[in-house]
């Protein structure tokens, strides 16, 4: 953490920068269960109108964490519960090629996590 602070400082590593590539990182609180909100991803059609195209489980740790598929880089999904019918969903795209392509991923993503937000209200 103080080697990374340190090449930011000195311009050796810009924002979100890390040792093989670029993250971005999103997250909403959900008015539902941890579970509840993992078991939407688990159906193929509520999975693909929330993040927008179809795309393969790789990792599914029920009301823990899902991982996926993904053109460029590396995404999943980690959920946090926060009491019996509210939880928090933090979404992750690791292995970016550039800091330009962070803006469009925390765009689309934070866009995929409002469906998510509206499919439940």
């Amino acid at each position: 953490m103080v080697t990374v602070g340190y090449e930011r400082i000195t311009g050796r590593r810009a924002l979100h920068q890390v040792s093989d590539g670029f993250n971005a990182s999103v997250s909403r609180t959900l008015p539902v269960s941890a579970r509840a909100a993992h078991a939407m991803l688990d159906d193929d059609v509520q999975r693909r109108s929330i993040l927008g195209r179809k795309v393969a489980l790789t990792t599914n740790r029920p009301g823990k964490v899902v991982r996926f598929a993904w053109p460029q880089g590396r995404v999943f999904i980690n959920f946090v519960a926060k009491g019996r019918a509210k939880c928090q969903i933090a979404i992750q795209h690791e292995k970016l090629p550039s800091a330009a392509a962070v803006k469009r991923s925390k765009s689309y993503w934070a866009a995929a996590a409002n469906r998510w937000l509206k499919s439940l209200v």
